[in-house]
């Protein structure tokens, strides 16, 4: 019983032949995902997690009412045998003095892929997933607290380190949700990665370089 609360390392490999995740409100289903030929391998260790593996298929579908004329948002190219490569690396502990580079960096290399694109899913997307990681925060908590471990105020979110590529991805953007005008982009090979700095840092904006009003004096792209 002496190792009782030891910390086991743990290595998992497995496959998944298909699967579909259903994504839930009050109201009705308003989104699901469904995968192909799904292949991973999770490393979790006592102070890092690291996640790796790649995807047949991968289809994200609109279910909500107003989608009924894109239910496709999310489409891979299914002539491919292996559409996305993913790595996902992610520290166990919090850095509340910020000193490491990153909380989590994500890397993944897609093969050609279409999104359609709308205000209104966009945004109810993104809230969706932004209750569902105050709801995680608030679990996290009540655990810590019945084990004894000390319980903090809910935190800032996660610096998440992006590194992803796409070959000949395909943006479709409709006027509305119910209109079949579309303009359609051919983005040829699309590259996005970020950094995160701190206030003083160059390129960044200093708090004397704001009016009085709050306004910036000079414009900036974040």
């Amino acid at each position: 019983m002496e190792n009782q609360g030891a910390h086991v390392d743990t290595w998992i490999d497995f496959d998944v032949e298909n699967f579909t995740i259903i994504f839930n409100k009050p109201e009705y289903q308003f989104s699901k995902v469904s995968v192909q030929k799904l292949s991973m391998k999770l490393f979790l260790w006592e102070k890092t997690h690291r996640y790796e593996g790649s995807i047949g298929e991968l289809t994200l579908f609109d279910l909500s009412p107003a989608g009924y004329m894109y239910r496709e948002r999310f489409v891979t190219d299914k002539d491919s045998k292996e559409i996305l490569n993913f790595h996902i690396f992610r520290y166990c502990k919090p850095d509340f003095a910020l000193e490491r580079e990153f909380d989590l960096r994500v890397k993944i290399r897609m093969s050609q892929i279409m999104y359609i694109h709308t205000h209104r899913f966009q945004s109810e997307l993104t809230a969706y997933f932004l209750h569902f990681h105050q709801l995680l925060e608030l679990v996290n908590h009540y655990r810590a607290a019945m084990v004894g471990a000390e319980v903090t105020n809910l935190g800032r979110g996660s610096r998440v380190k992006l590194d992803i590529t796409a070959d000949n991805p395909t943006l479709i953007l409709p006027e509305s949700s119910y209109s079949p005008k579309v303009i359609i982009a051919d983005l040829g090979k699309l590259s996005i990665s970020n950094t995160f700095k701190f206030n003083d840092d160059i390129g960044t904006l200093h708090f004397d370089d704001y009016q009085i009003n709050g306004f910036p004096t000079k414009k900036v792209l974040l």
